[in-house]
């Protein structure tokens, strides 16, 4: 039998041949038992066409597979510039860079060929080293070097960059706190005239840069961004969103009422959809914003808005949880009735002699950060401002979650979020009864952050004040004296030794209006210092002799005689009536 194909050649098999080698990349054809060959003549094919076999490669096992390398390394790259792929080449080794090291070499050797998208986007490298890992001495000092490198490259190629490349220079600088006045002044008046033309992410991530760095542009330039961003409101999300509100507020920009009610409504709809993530952290930094801007909302905004986030409190950490409460006892305080004020003053009539009810101007801290904010108005905190709390929507379920949460978090806390925590608690005083746990342990905190009261507290709180890495100024000292007062709070008598003996090296850094705090918290407290820290106490007075007021003066005189310590020669001339009145 004789077959044939279009393609192959014809040879002719005899049968004593067992095994035939053929010229053929096929495999060759080995006869078996069940299959015996035939006395007579059989004819085969043999395929011609070469074929490519197909060979699938098994995975190695873990421990025999070769490791990819991504340690931070100073490589040379044999990169052409008169190549026309070296644009791209250069691109993907900017974005691909394992650390400050490796893109320090890659500037040091072509960085004179970087166009200004690229430099921005070796910021861009820069800042997400500097904020999402821990470098080693080596890095940082790279890190530092090639910071200052590509702000020289900025400043050249600032006129070459497109819409994104100026927001992502502004973020990227602003992460890195790397602030360079002419160089921001120049990017304002660039993105000046093309502000309608970036898109919504753009304008939250140059403002956002701009006020991590503190640089305010004129208001006519903010002007037009807040028209801008007004018309784009329905397409920013709730990330952006709150930091557009927390930039407004740090750079101290007050937007009309049509705006902040238009971008309410935006949150408030974009956070309650079913289909975005939970963001805790953006809605601290929108109460945050708002709180700032002492914006009052309606009660069913605030409504939603505590319901928002009374599931995500598990989620935040200590200082995102001061600050929530802080944003909340801000937005939920009534704006001040005449009978409100009365009951007030009736309260005590001590408190406004000492700049208690005076708000942000009567203490020497800053208005717009909120871990420095006012530390006498929680001490002129009423009933009446509790019963205001609970009607707007402050529910007990919410605080007893909170106090859970931030019982949680006490020996990772800072001091900063501490006091923020005790002045949000002291203006909401009677909305509920603090947890005696929850204040056993923040005594205890409190103490670490006192230079004295480490001493006393032993090696595990010491660990714990070094990882806080902050201490306890003298202003915040008195402000938690006052917040004590306005919770009805009486610490024991070594609680008080301790914290008063740390607050004696900082008697020289206090003013007069904090020094009368001081001395009106230590009245209502009736606790008796020792007398070398009364002799300091009066000597810091004393300094202070021209500039105290009659009012200052007889509070003065009164803590003395509460305090039955010995008044001195300035106290002595005051009259006893004014003194009991």
């Amino acid at each position: 039998m004789e077959t044939s194909l279009a393609i192959g050649r014809r040879v002719v098999a005899e049968s004593s041949h067992r095994c035939c080698h053929l010229p053929s990349p096929v495999f060759p054809f080995r006869p078996t038992l069940r299959h015996r060959l035939r006395n007579h003549s059989v004819t085969i094919i043999c395929m011609a066409q070469r074929r490519r076999m197909i060979i699938k490669r098994r995975t190695p096992p873990a421990a025999l597979r070769k490791k990819r390398r991504f340690a931070d390394e100073s490589q040379s790259l044999e990169l052409d510039p008169q190549s026309t792929r070296f644009s791209g080449r250069l691109t993907t080794e900017l974005n691909s860079a394992n650390g400050p090291i490796q893109l320090l070499r890659l500037i040091q050797s072509y960085g004179l060929y970087f166009s200004g998208t690229q430099v921005t986007m070796a910021l861009a490298r820069l800042a997400a080293f500097a904020t999402y890992q821990e470098l080693s001495d080596e890095q940082l000092a790279a890190q530092a070097r090639a910071t200052r490198r590509c702000v020289l490259l900025l400043r050249q190629r600032l006129h070459d960059c497109d819409l994104i490349s100026y927001a992502r220079a502004s973020y990227s600088l602003g992460r890195l706190d790397i602030y360079d006045e002419g160089l921001m002044a120049e990017v304002v008046e660039e993105v000046y005239d093309k502000l309608n033309l970036f898109s919504p992410d753009g304008l939250a991530a140059l403002l956002t840069g701009m006020s991590l760095l503190g640089h305010r542009p004129p208001d006519r330039w903010l002007n037009v961004f807040a028209l801008e961003v007004y018309t784009r409101f329905s397409r920013f999300n709730g990330q952006e969103l709150a930091n557009i509100m927390y930039g407004i507020a740090r750079l101290q920009y007050n937007p009309s009422a049509a705006w902040v009610e238009r971008c309410m409504e935006c949150f408030r709809a974009v956070m309650s959809l079913p289909s975005v993530p939970p963001m805790a952290p953006a809605m601290v930094k929108f109460g945050f914003g708002l709180a700032s801007l002492q914006i009052r909302p309606s009660f069913n905004w605030t409504t939603a808005f505590i319901a928002r986030a009374r599931p995500l409190l598990d989620t935040l950490a200590a200082r995102e949880l001061s600050v929530l409460l802080w944003s909340m006892s801000r937005m939920l305080k009534p704006t001040g009735t005449a009978p409100a004020r009365a009951m007030g003053t009736a309260a005590d009539s001590r408190s406004t002699s000492s700049g208690l009810g005076t708000g942000m101007s009567s203490a020497a801290v800053m208005p717009q950060d909120a871990e420095k904010a006012e530390s006498r108005e929680g001490g002129a905190a009423t009933a009446t401002t509790a019963e205001a709390a609970v009607s707007v929507g402050l529910d007990r379920e919410f605080l007893d979650a909170w106090f859970r949460c931030s019982a949680r978090r006490m020996s990772s806390s800072s001091a900063a979020s501490l006091v923020l925590a005790l002045q949000a608690l002291a203006v909401l005083q009677q909305v509920t009864q603090l947890p005696s746990k929850y204040v056993n342990a923040m005594l205890a905190r409190l103490l670490t952050a006192v230079p004295s009261g480490r001493l006393k507290a032993g090696a595990a709180a010491q660990r714990q004040a070094s990882a806080a890495g902050t201490s306890l100024s003298g202003v915040e000292m008195v402000s938690v004296l006052l917040s004590l007062v306005a919770l009805r709070i009486r610490p024991g008598p070594e609680w008080m030794e301790s914290y008063l003996t740390g607050l004696e090296s900082n008697l020289t850094e206090l003013e007069a209006p904090v020094l009368c705090d001081l001395a009106w918290a230590l009245a209502r407290l009736q606790y008796q210092p020792s007398p070398e820290w009364a002799k300091s106490f009066t000597s810091k007075c004393l300094m202070f002799e021209g500039e105290l007021t009659d009012q200052q003066i007889s509070l003065l005189a009164w803590t003395y005689q509460q305090l039955r310590l010995s008044r001195p020669e300035l106290l002595q001339n005051v009259p006893e009536l004014i003194i009991r009145s």
